[in-house]
């Protein structure tokens, strides 16, 4: 063998274990091709989220075609580790495929952008949500769909947390384009992160005179008085649980005075305790005969109106904490949910599920109806706006109704 000949075998063994050694790290890799990755990966990691979104209008066919598209792509992919001796030649073929992809990805992707944009417009929040979620990074590279993106996250965030938006809106305002844009939609008021856990669900929160302690509804945990002066060290202050260490403490109301609170428990009943002590709340009275849902009480503390799960509304003289006594039942077949007082206008309102009364409560000891207002579904809450001299009434997934009771 001549040197000449023994040089060209020495190459070309060269070139095929370096081709070898290529095609080797490649088999070991990730999924994807590492060849033309930054094109490729991608694209491949879209067919994934496409398939996710096939419930888009005009998405099934467009999102087949291109699934077929990117099996035979990474079929051919895969071809290439095992001829390692034809690489330059498929390298070619490959790279004018992946460009073909790239066309009919973002053929696809204006299917979905325009599926994007409908929703947030339409204020489709649980559609917005199944795009984001397939975490497309295209949808991160258009900087017009970004922003639109972005600007109705920062307004529906308490809605639901999106994972793959969470590091954008964490560092928002390093993004001066972006910030700019989107800073009129972020809501006035800020989260504070969560200082301390109190275990089991909460159901009402009420603040003390100086807002330095919370009053919380715990349910099987009972009641619970927290110090919340330093919110970076919340912690238990006080509490009080039942003898029978069993509750179900729905709603709290406390006094005009801040003396005492009036416990609402489906499992024990009404319960008046002390807590003019508030690092030890102690019993005055319980009647564990009724299952109460809420209680309103006058300004003087003297009547306690309390919305019963079932039995409709009971009126109690609470005039003396230790021996309040029954001055009125009304039920007329309703079954509550909440109820609210008009003490200036002597008015009682019911929230039940067949919609709102308007009680007459002139004569404590005589409740009679004024107005009935029938909603289907049912009503939950009422609030009173004195500027507007309106009522906003909470009626569940029905929404919100708005309404002038000036006139019975």
């Amino acid at each position: 063998m001549t040197y000449n000949t023994r040089i060209y075998y020495l190459g070309y063994s060269m070139k095929f274990l370096l081709s070898l050694l290529l095609f080797t790290l490649i088999l070991t890799a990730d999924e994807y091709p590492k060849f033309f990755s930054k094109l490729g990966t991608p694209l491949f990691k879209a067919d994934i989220a496409f398939q996710k979104l096939l419930n888009l209008d005009n998405m099934k066919k467009p999102a087949a075609d291109y699934h077929e598209k990117v099996k035979k792509l990474l079929h051919l992919a895969n071809f290439l580790k095992k001829d390692p001796m034809h690489l330059e030649m498929n390298r070619k073929r490959y790279i004018k495929e992946l460009r073909n992809l790239q066309k009919e990805h973002d053929n696809v992707m204006k299917i979905v952008n325009a599926a994007l944009v409908k929703s947030i417009d339409t204020d489709n929040f649980l559609s917005y949500s199944h795009i984001i979620n397939t975490n497309l990074d295209a949808l991160k590279s258009n900087e017009v769909i970004r922003k639109r993106i972005m600007a109705y996250y920062v307004s529906h965030r308490t809605r639901g947390v999106l994972e793959p938006l969470e590091s954008t809106y964490a560092s928002i305002k390093k993004d001066k384009r972006l910030y700019s844009y989107i800073k009129s939609h972020l809501p006035a008021s800020t989260i504070i992160e969560k200082t301390f856990k109190i275990g089991g669900s909460v159901y009402k929160t009420l603040l003390s005179k100086n807002e330095d302690v919370a009053f919380i509804a715990n349910d099987e945990h009972c009641f619970k008085v927290l110090d919340i002066e330093d919110l970076s060290a919340v912690s238990e202050l006080g509490s009080y649980q039942f003898p029978s260490n069993r509750s179900s403490l729905i709603n709290i109301s406390v006094s005009s005075d801040f003396n005492y609170a009036y416990l609402s428990d489906l499992k024990n009943g009404f319960a008046i305790i002390d807590i003019s002590q508030e690092h030890d709340p102690i019993l005055k009275s319980n009647l564990s005969n009724m299952r109460p849902l809420a209680s309103v009480h006058t300004q003087d503390n003297t009547i306690n109106f309390i919305a019963r799960k079932t039995s409709g509304l009971s009126i109690m003289d609470s005039s003396d904490e230790e021996e309040p006594r029954l001055l009125a039942n009304y039920n007329h077949g309703l079954t509550l949910n909440n109820v609210v007082l008009d003490e200036k206008n002597f008015k009682l309102f019911l929230l039940h599920t067949k919609g709102l009364s308007i009680i007459d409560i002139s004569i404590i000891g005589n409740p009679r109806k004024i107005k009935e207002y029938e909603i289907e579904g049912g009503a939950y809450d009422l609030v009173y706006s004195s500027k507007k001299d309106i009522y906003f009434l909470a009626i569940g997934e029905a929404g919100v109704h708005v309404l002038d009771i000036s006139d019975d």
